[in-house]
């Protein structure tokens, strides 16, 4: 069971890795949003892991947490860290 469990949250990490690099990448925002500027690339991968696993789940989220992850943290390990760190508090009580 907790075999199958870490499966499932890599599936949802690697999905919203390539989101990340392949959608938001292409997006034409010149300047950062007024809600990552100032963050750390954790922060910034925390607040969006946790949006889109909520919104997967069909659950709403805070409106601070949906963000779009600037070019500045796109492709940088410590946002790979935050966007699991964000995956996993939606899963714990």
């Amino acid at each position: 069971m907790i075999k199958m469990k870490r499966h499932y949250y890599q599936r949802i990490i690697f999905g919203l890795s390539i989101f990340t690099a392949c959608c938001l990448s292409a997006s034409n925002i010149s300047s950062e949003e007024e809600l990552t500027r100032g963050l750390s690339c954790f922060e910034i991968g925390y607040r969006f892991g946790r949006c889109a696993t909520q919104a997967m789940l069909g659950k709403k989220c805070d409106p601070k947490d949906d963000v779009i992850v600037p070019e500045r943290c796109q492709d940088q390990a410590e946002t790979k860290r935050g966007i699991e760190a964000g995956v996993n508090s939606v899963y714990k009580p």
